[in-house]
């Protein structure tokens, strides 16, 4: 009896460990939390575009530029203090918004969280040329997330938000900001990044089409931004920000990337629940031409192992010898499935 509640406990923690993950309503940031993340200049040779199913997508040598955090506060208790219901949080988008010929000041967005989804719902700022606080709720939500949220899944919507400048009847102009989006859930398995190990994750990537315009004619204060973009976040269960966030915008005729910004949580925090390094498992000799050995305490159920690009060049079962002689000289991540998690290498072929 005792044998038979083993296996069942190993066969559930093995679908745990294995399975694609799912994103929910209680993934998303609260009011009170602060988040740090680290933002990179450059995202160098690493091919983000990559998904699929159970790719392993290693950014552990992404560089790092300056510190930032994603402080979510009540939405009632933000400086332009909007009421949106419960669960709403507004956080800090920028200091500045716009150029030289127009811009507004201590911009804030608002998200609310429900059981279906995780959505833009306001947008306030200062105008300085005016010294004017604005503040308003979106007309149509921008719908970022559907939950639950998994592989495979797409979703479209439309928003629009409209700010009269000034009180009726004295209102000097509005600001406007409308667009879409388009999203699909492309990818799911395991991200690695400079300050933690792989954990499970999934990719979303969202086409955002958006425009921001003010219109002050009293004033003579007209500007449009032209605020489309591609998104590709990493998700994970265990950060309430995105693991990784990546956009791209089209900038006189070229696709540039506008920001790189990931989860400055620490792997010390325990944030790698399931897949870590562990001292019970080791790969030698290593680096060598491909042929390694793996001296486990644990018994091997099975091997993947992955290039930098994500993709599964090898698998194996249950066997504590890799011969990897036909693989092309460079890194490679190795996913070693125990009964007790999957454990994650690195092996090097000369």
């Amino acid at each position: 009896m005792q044998k038979i509640i083993s296996l069942a406990f190993y066969l559930l923690f093995f679908q745990v460990v294995s399975a694609q993950i799912q994103i929910s309503k209680e993934h998303m940031p609260k009011a009170g939390e602060t988040h740090e993340y680290i933002s990179a200049q450059d995202i160098g040779g690493f091919d983000y575009e990559v998904s699929g199913e159970s790719i392993h997508w290693d950014f552990s040598q992404l560089g790092s530029n300056r510190k930032g955090e994603y402080k979510y506060l009540s939405a009632d208790k933000t400086p332009y203090k909007i009421n949106f219901g419960f669960d709403a949080v507004g956080s800090k988008l920028a200091d500045t918004l716009g150029s030289s010929f127009g811009s507004i000041n201590n911009v804030y967005e608002y998200y609310r969280t429900t059981n279906d989804n995780y959505s833009r719902v306001g947008f306030a700022f200062n105008i300085p040329d005016i010294s004017m606080g604005l503040k308003g709720k979106h007309e149509r939500a921008d719908a970022v997330f559907l939950f639950p949220l998994k592989y495979g899944m797409e979703y479209s919507n439309k928003f629009d938000l409209k700010i009269p400048i000034g009180s009726p009847p004295f209102t000097m102009g509005n600001y406007f900001q409308s667009g879409s989006r388009t999203s699909q859930v492309v990818g799911w398995g395991w991200i690695s990044l400079p300050n933690y190990d792989s954990i499970p994750c999934l990719k979303v990537e969202s086409v955002v089409v958006q425009n921001d315009s003010t219109s002050v004619p009293i004033q003579n204060i007209n500007f449009n931004i032209n605020n489309s973009r591609k998104e590709f976040v990493w998700l994970t269960q265990s950060s309430k920000i995105p693991a990784l966030e990546i956009n791209e915008q089209e900038i006189q005729n070229r696709t540039l990337v506008t920001k790189i910004r990931y989860s400055a949580i620490s792997k010390n925090t325990g944030f790698s629940k399931y897949l870590q390094r562990n001292n019970s498992i080791n790969i030698y000799p290593n680096p060598n031409n491909g042929y390694f050995v793996l001296q486990s305490e644990l018994p091997i159920r099975s091997v993947n192992v992955y290039n930098l690009q994500g993709s599964i060049v090898h698998k194996s079962e249950g066997q504590n010898t890799l011969a990897l002689t036909s693989l092309v000289k460079g890194t490679y991540i190795i996913h070693i499935q125990t009964s007790q998690g999957v454990f994650v290498e690195r092996v090097l072929i000369q």
